[in-house]
């Protein structure tokens, strides 16, 4: 019981942080567009799309775990 909670608690935590590092990634694929090195500024977008994916996914699973008796 207790370490579902805690897993709960440790899903959400890591999904927020990965949510709030691909922001990060946005923001430096900005600083790249703006550098006009495009190439880099797309790879940038993709990796930060992915981790919001990743970050929304981890977010979800504790929230269905926490359903569960």
């Amino acid at each position: 019981m207790r370490s579902q909670k805690f897993r709960r608690v440790l899903y959400e935590v890591v999904g927020i942080v990965l949510v709030l590092v691909s922001i990060a990634f946005f923001w430096t694929s900005v600083s790249f567009l703006s550098e006009r090195d495009y190439i880099a500024a797309i790879l940038e977008i993709f990796v930060g799309f992915a981790l919001v994916r990743a970050g929304l996914e981890l977010t979800k699973i504790a929230l269905i775990r926490g359903d569960r008796p």
